[in-house]
């Protein structure tokens, strides 16, 4: 299932081989058929949805190796007695095996989906547009890369939301991180290549999120932990063990801070697991980087204060603070003067 941004739609499938939309209080109020076997792959566009914006679009991906973008109407009815049908504005055989996961970029224009055939692939998504007799017209999605390198099947991507990064986690224990190339690359991967590559997990990488503004990445496993890497040193910050099965979901929930002198914006991390447990883990990053500046800004404030002392020979003054820092051998050089 996925959102909408402002959380009024939810879009679901399943086995039924049908997926739907849903007002956030439960009414079905969309419906589209059209995958011949289940749709184990699902994504609403990034863009904001209101009234305004006109018709949008979710993707679906299914075991018939399909991929599916539909359109919802900007007017959908508010009660489940004249439930809208779906357009299918195009459809593409994307993969050789299952489809296990689709992520839109940022703006858009790019969906990336993943596949049990061990490959991730990238797909132009132009804008949803009408032709003059009211029927969808160029919203056919266009192969723009293929990315290979996993030796199993591609359990998750994510794109970071600033730069043109893509991250993947795999059933070989791995998690990939992607450069996305220029769209006139005409090679196979499109310009993309790898740059790289996390291993540390001892089972399948389920989920993969960016946090941190996506100077950092969150991956969970079939090992049942969660783990913090930080991607300019390729390095694992942090192991989170709370699980007791396979960490199959995994989102990040961005909270600004609410004291004014210091607006810092930390996540909470949500993972659920198949131990049946949804567990609430709250990001200190940037809080702690923060204290630290601060513990930094005050030491260097308190080393001038000391040397004011001493030229101004205010040795008790400066005996007492140099204790404070605890640096004995300021506290000598008191003494000798």
């Amino acid at each position: 299932l996925d959102a909408t941004a402002d959380g009024a739609f939810i879009a679901t499938a399943g086995k039924d081989n049908t997926v739907r939309v849903w007002r956030s209080d439960g009414t079905c109020v969309a419906v589209g058929r059209g995958h011949v076997e289940a749709i184990g792959a699902l994504s609403i566009q990034n863009s904001a949805v209101t009234t305004n914006s006109g018709d949008w679009f979710v993707m679906t991906g299914s075991r018939d190796k399909t991929i599916k973008k539909w359109r919802v109407p900007k007017n959908l009815p508010h009660d489940c007695d004249n439930i809208a049908e779906l357009e299918v504005v195009t459809s593409v055989r994307a993969h050789e095996k299952d489809i296990n996961v689709l992520s839109i970029s940022p703006n858009d224009t790019i969906i990336a989906s993943a596949s049990q055939d061990r490959t991730v692939k990238l797909w132009n998504n132009p804008t949803l547009s009408k032709s003059n007799n009211n029927t969808t017209s160029n919203s056919s999605l266009t192969l723009r890369a293929i990315l290979k390198g996993h030796k199993r099947g591609v359990w998750d991507v994510a794109f970071s939301p600033h730069d043109r990064v893509l991250a993947s986690g795999s059933g070989d224990g791995t998690v990939k991180l992607w450069s996305l190339g220029r769209n006139n690359d005409t090679s196979p991967a499109g310009g993309c290549r790898c740059v790289r590559t996390f291993q540390g997990h001892s089972s399948s990488v389920l989920r993969v999120r960016f946090l941190s503004g996506g100077l950092q990445l969150m991956s969970s496993g079939g090992d049942g932990l969660l783990k913090l890497w930080t991607l300019r040193t390729n390095e694992c910050e942090t192991t989170l063990d709370s699980h007791t099965d396979k960490v199959w979901a995994l989102d990040i929930l961005p909270q600004s801070s609410t004291d004014s002198s210091s607006p810092i914006t930390t996540n909470l991390v949500i993972s659920g697991g198949a131990d049946s447990r949804l567990v609430i883990w709250n990001d200190v990053t940037q809080r702690e980087e923060e204290e630290l500046r601060r513990e930094e800004q005050k030491a260097v404030e308190l080393e001038q204060k000391l040397m004011n002392h001493l030229r101004g020979k205010e040795y008790e003054k400066a005996l007492e603070l140099s204790l404070k820092l605890d640096k004995p051998f300021q506290a000598h050089k008191v003494f000798l003067y």
